[in-house]
């Protein structure tokens, strides 16, 4: 079941959210892949995160995958440009690759999301993709910084080339997605009650008041008057009143004294009894 918004902000921001993740998951994609990152005019040298290429871009430029155990030399003054692969270069791979990877899962929750399988709730699975993309243009970032910094470092004419400039593209709307599925969050729940773990939407059910009328006619409705009720041993009109106990109940033995409600109870202490009696005999005398 693939899930739609209930509002028009909604729809629209869920829509914006499907193109952007495509769309910078192709200027990831391409600028992960590029060549050119950086240009040494000094050296006329290009390179990028996988390859180094010597000369100019024409059929005799010469190409070659990054090696530890190689070192790129200029061909006219035989200087060593670098020797083996720079240590940028190892640390942008890895934080780019890691930024792939999350890019990925945080595109597989957007998914899960949308259809809807009630695996999780809808904005635990959003806000997931939210925090993956996040730490995403915390890596990629580092990655950027790292090849403009460190790739440029002691040549005066080296400069930036477009597969850079895509990859900071790609941030830049890595930024903006994040801040549409914030957006798409909130906006789930002002509209609908959030989901429980099983699946199913928790809808507090609305009091009954039927039964109560504290105002009528804007004045107080009072209970009926105490008198109107049946007392404590008055048995309901219709119902045939039950007989006494034939027998005292077995934890009243010695005390056959039935009460009001066909109920037993003992009489008063005998001691009790001799003192009351001599109590008022008392009285008397004054």
């Amino acid at each position: 079941m693939v899930y739609i918004p209930a509002t028009i902000l909604g729809r629209g921001v869920l829509a914006s959210i499907i193109a952007l993740y495509i769309f910078l998951l192709i200027l990831n994609l391409v600028s992960f892949g590029g060549l050119q990152w950086i240009m040494y005019t000094d050296y006329n040298l290009q390179f990028g995160l996988w390859r180094v290429c010597y000369g100019a871009v024409s059929a005799t430029r010469t190409c070659s995958q990054w090696s530890s155990d190689s070192n790129t030399v200029d061909s006219a003054t035989n200087a060593v440009i670098f020797s083996g692969k720079p240590g940028f270069i190892q640390a942008a791979q890895g934080l780019e690759i890691t930024s792939i990877i999350l890019y990925i899962i945080a595109g597989v929750l957007i998914i899960l999301g949308i259809i809807d399988l009630a695996v999780m709730p809808l904005e635990t699975m959003f806000l997931a993709a939210a925090a993956l993309l996040f730490l995403t243009i915390i890596f990629l970032s580092a990655a950027l910084g790292v090849m403009s910094v460190q790739g440029r470092s002691n040549h005066p004419g080296a400069y930036l080339d477009w597969a850079w400039w895509i990859g900071l593209l790609g941030l830049i709307v890595t930024i903006i997605c994040v801040v549409l599925i914030i957006v798409f969050i909130l906006d789930i729940y002002q509209t609908n009650t959030p989901k429980m773990n099983n699946g199913n939407s928790f809808t507090p059910q609305r009091q009954n008041w039927s039964g109560f009328a504290p105002m009528i006619a804007g004045s107080l409705a009072y209970p009926p008057p105490y008198s109107s009720y049946p007392s404590y041993n008055q048995w309901p009109t219709g119902y045939p009143v039950p007989a006494p106990a034939s027998s005292p109940p077995p934890f009243y033995p010695n005390y056959p004294y039935p009460s009001y409600g066909g109920m037993f109870e003992p009489p008063a202490s005998p001691l009790l009894a001799s003192l009351a009696r001599q109590q008022l005999a008392n009285i008397r005398r004054f």
